[in-house]
Order: structure tokens, then C-alpha cells, then sequence
């Protein structure tokens, strides 16, 4: 858990799975519920290649994206980000 000076709570979990699903966030969402108001985000760093949402302010989020300076493009390849640039969560994209 994370807390910033104005008192805004994020929760992060590791879990070394390449997948994750809803049940990954059971803890961040008591968080969530303890916090109340003050929560801010929870994400889940996983094993995975993609940036997912899972619902208002919970992301799971590849954990090699804490050193990368890259955005994700698509799986398993590294786009080329301004380096100003934040990471962003994205959204897989749908299949046509």
C-alpha cells in the first residue's frame, strides 16, 4: 500500500501467474472498502504482457512495465513511447 501526501491510497499485489482474472483483486478491493474515499487505485502486477482494466480504478498491469520506458503496442512487443510519456493502460484491443 501506497499513501500519497494529500492522503490518496493505492494498493499493489505481485503475482508471478501470466494470467489474472476478477479473484486477483479480492484483497485490493477490502482495501478499497477500508479506505473509503481515500482510495485512489489497486493494481495487480502480473506476469502477463498487457495492461487490462478490471473495473473503475483496478488495473492489472505487467510487472516488467515498472522498468520499462516503452509503451505496449500489442502483445509481446514494445512500441516506441516520447520518453516524456507515461506508461498508459491500455485495453486489449478486439480481434476483426
Amino acid at each position: 500500500m501506497l499513501e500519497d501526501r494529500r492522503g490518496r491510497v493505492v494498493g499493489v499485489e505481485v503475482k508471478r501467474s501470466a494470467t489474472v482474472g476478477p479473484g486477483d483483486f479480492q484483497g485490493l478491493r477490502a482495501l478499497a472498502t477500508a479506505a473509503g474515499a481515500r482510495f485512489w487505485r489497486g493494481v495487480v502486477l502480473y506476469g502477463g504482457e498487457m495492461a487490462l482494466p478490471f473495473g473503475g480504478r483496478f488495473h492489472a498491469v505487467p510487472i516488467e512495465a515498472v522498468w520499462r520506458t516503452e509503451a505496449p503496442t500489442e502483445p509481446g512487443r514494445a512500441g516506441e513511447a516520447a520518453p516524456e510519456e507515461p506508461y498508459r493502460l491500455q485495453a486489449p484491443r478486439a480481434k476483426r
